[in-house]
């Protein structure tokens, strides 16, 4: 039996798109899905999964996360993120989701 997702979090992309880091099982196998959801209309505020996305098995995520690690040291060495920038956009996180103020 297919369980949920654990939706990890959901972080603000532009007014329509999110992007959905979530834990799941697909064909028997524990994978992490970052995927694109859109809001499927302008006014409902409900977001839809959309093809546009990355799947991986979680034996990768260490990796993955190393490599984003080492994507924001490059980021703030270059200037792209200031030493004091707080992570912003996020619409929900650790599987509860968060309301978004507007």
């Amino acid at each position: 039996m297919k369980s949920a997702p654990v939706v990890i979090a959901n972080l603000e992309s532009n007014q329509r798109e999110r992007v959905r880091i979530a834990l799941e099982e697909r064909g028997g196998q524990a994978v992490v899905d970052i995927r694109i959801t859109a809001e499927l209309t302008a006014t409902c505020g409900v977001h839809s999964p959309t093809k546009r996305g990355l799947t991986l098995h979680v034996a990768q995520l260490p990796a993955l996360t190393a490599a984003l690690a080492t994507a924001e040291a490059k980021a703030r060495e270059l200037g792209l993120i200031s030493a004091n920038s707080q992570p912003s956009r996020l619409a929900g996180a650790m599987g509860q989701p968060q309301e978004q103020a507007r």
